[in-house]
């Protein structure tokens, strides 16, 4: 990797983990009632239902988008889901815009194609040489539209 001119690591926000954590503890707490009413058989449903919400819990925690930029590339790493690679010589045209909410995590709109994408609404849009279009998300716009236009000017060729 060359000199790395911008980096940035996002998570998705507290309230996201909070929406996830509270029908958790709810069911939790349904689930010490049942169990003192010796009520075993809704137990097990409950169990599924804890399973699935502590995965939930546990992938979001885990979640991480990472964006580095340098002179050779923009690198965008959503673990645990991909680890990209975009060569500046691949990029038709980079700008940081302001979209609507286009949805959280790993995932496709017909604007802006491929999303990643934790919270806000300001990220870095790439077209590239082949049309594919691609929106990482950032808490830093101002910085990353400075850093772009300063180190590789004006990038809608």
């Amino acid at each position: 990797m060359k000199n790395i001119v911008f980096k940035e690591v996002q998570k998705f926000p507290w309230w996201i983990y909070l929406l996830t954590l509270l029908p958790l503890i709810i069911i939790l707490g349904l689930t010490i009632v049942f169990y003192f009413e010796e009520n075993y058989a809704e137990i097990n449903g409950l169990a599924f239902i804890m399973i699935v919400l502590i995965a939930i819990n546990l992938f979001l925690f885990l979640a991480t988008l990472k964006t580095k930029i340098d002179s050779e590339a923009i690198y965008i790493k959503f673990a645990p889901f991909t680890n990209r690679k975009i060569l500046w010589t691949n990029v038709e045209s980079a700008k940081v815009v302001k979209y609507g909410f286009v949805g959280y995590g790993w995932r496709f709109s017909f604007k802006y194609g491929r999303v990643y994408n934790t919270s806000g609404n300001k990220g870095l849009f790439i077209i590239t040489k082949n049309k594919r279009k691609i929106l990482v998300g950032t808490q830093q716009p101002e910085k990353l539209a400075g850093i772009i236009k300063k180190t590789y000017g004006e990038l809608n060729f």
